[in-house]
Order: C-alpha cells, then structure tokens, then sequence
C-alpha cells in the first residue's frame, strides 16, 4: 500500500489551501489525494515520471483547472545555459520533485536546434518542456523553453510571457543577460536565477543585475560543469556566492516550492 511517502502525494499534501476556500471545496482537494493514492496502486511498476509526462500529476493539474482552482505561485526560477547545458539541465531535473514553481529554461541553441524533442527522450526528465508563446500563461508545475528567435518579456501585472521577434544579430540567442534583465524588473526578490555550464560570459551581467535587485542566485560549480566559463564569469559578477552541485541548486528550488504554492480560485 502507498504511504505519504509517494513522492506527488507527500508534495501535494503540503501545498497550503488559501483560507478563503469553501468547505466542499477542500472536500474536493482531499478528494485529488485519493485519486492520486488510487492511480498509483493500479498502475503497477512503472517509472514514478515517465518522458512524456506523468498522467496522475497531469489529472491532479486537470482536476484543479475544471473545478476553477490553481496551483498558484510566488517564486520563479530561470535555469541559464550554452554549451553542455543539456548535460546539466538533464541532471538537474532528476532531482526536482513536483509540484514545483515554474521553471524557464534560457538555453543557447542554434537555429533549427529541436531541444524540445532532445529533451523529451530523455528519461531524466519527468515532463515535456513548453516553448513559450505569446500572452502563454505561467503555471506550476511547468517547463518552459525560451525560443531563441523572440525577445522575451512579461505582462506588468498578470503572469503572463509575452514576446516579440528579435530584430537584428545578437551574440547569443536567445540573450540570457536581456532575459534576466527583464525578469528581475518584472519580479525582483521572487526570481531565483541559475548560472550553469556554458562558454564565454552571456548571463553573468544579468545574474548580477537580478541580485541586485534582490534575486536568488545559484551557480553551478565550475568544477562540475562541461564548459567552465558561465559559471566562473557569473560568479566573478555577483559576490559572495557559494557555487553548488547540481544535486544542491535542485534541492534549493524544492524547498523554495514548498513554501511559496498554494492552492487558491481562479
């Protein structure tokens, strides 16, 4: 029999309920717990996240959204890369649990560079990354993947992307400093930025501009990473910070996620 140990059960128990919720409305959420408990005894052995996502997480999501609840959030991470970032992001996700806040990934990719399918096969991931589109809603629980053909933005006081065609050459694309830049304006202190392997110096200015504006901001360790200079060029922009293991970064967003999701109407 599953025990408050299943990873999704335990994760879900521990999203607070906004007060204002009516009675029969938590009978509802409660009522989310014993489909997850009854999902997993009838599924048999299988992996707990599969490639293409995991269906109990998925109908817990749908649930919610057709009885106009959301998972809302107050903490989002960017995961920042070039060079050997998919190596980094594919050991990264092995060690988020979910629900989580939401993930972007800033991530430099050549034209016609199908990230989306690399990292969909691989079965350290537990869900399919969205590529971001224009006016897409921010969720809990979601991947997303930033196109390096748009300029990337935020309505002022909605979560919401918003983008539009990047115009002229830059250096990399997408441009992770513009990218930080603009998400630490949007939403300062509840941006947590993440520095990983990568070459030359894109995203250093921006990790420091966004820990000055009161950002969280990890960085890989150097040691660790397939391409060393991201990380050492960050961490040469920002002071006083600690590099950490991949392992430690993922430990930090999850218990970020713990205390910053809660269950409230739409």
């Amino acid at each position: 029999m599953l025990t408050m140990q299943d990873p999704l059960l335990s994760w879900f128990s521990r999203i607070r309920i906004k007060n204002n919720i009516q009675q029969n409305d938590r009978s509802m959420i409660l009522k989310i717990a014993d489909t997850i408990m009854e999902t997993r005894l009838n599924t048999g052995p299988r992996r707990l996240f599969s490639p293409k996502g995991d269906p109990v997480l998925d109908n817990v999501l749908g649930t919610l959204e057709s009885n106009k609840y959301c998972i809302s959030w107050s903490k989002i991470a960017f995961l920042c890369c070039s060079a050997g970032g998919d190596v980094a992001l594919r050991s990264l996700m092995r060690y988020i649990k979910v629900p989580h806040i939401p993930l972007v990934i800033a991530m430099h990719h050549r034209p016609g560079f199908d990230f989306m399918i690399k990292f969909d096969m691989e079965n350290s991931t537990f869900h399919k990354p969205v590529l971001i589109e224009n006016c897409m809603p921010i969720s809990a629980s979601k991947l997303y993947f930033i196109p390096g053909n748009v300029d990337l933005g935020f309505a002022r006081s909605l979560n919401i992307f918003q983008t539009t065609p990047h115009i002229g050459r830059a250096r990399f694309r997408p441009d992770i400093n513009s990218i930080l830049s603009n998400a630490a304006a949007r939403y300062g202190s509840n941006l947590i930025t993440v520095i990983m392997s990568g070459m030359l110096d894109d995203g250093a200015a921006g990790a420091a501009e966004s820990a000055a504006k009161g950002a969280k901001i990890y960085i890989q360790d150097p040691s660790t990473a397939m391409f060393k200079d991201m990380p050492n060029a960050a961490m040469k922009k920002v002071q006083n910070i600690t590099p950490l293991k991949l392992s430690e970064i993922a430990e930090a967003i999850n218990k970020v996620s713990v205390a910053n999701m809660i269950i409230e109407p739409i």
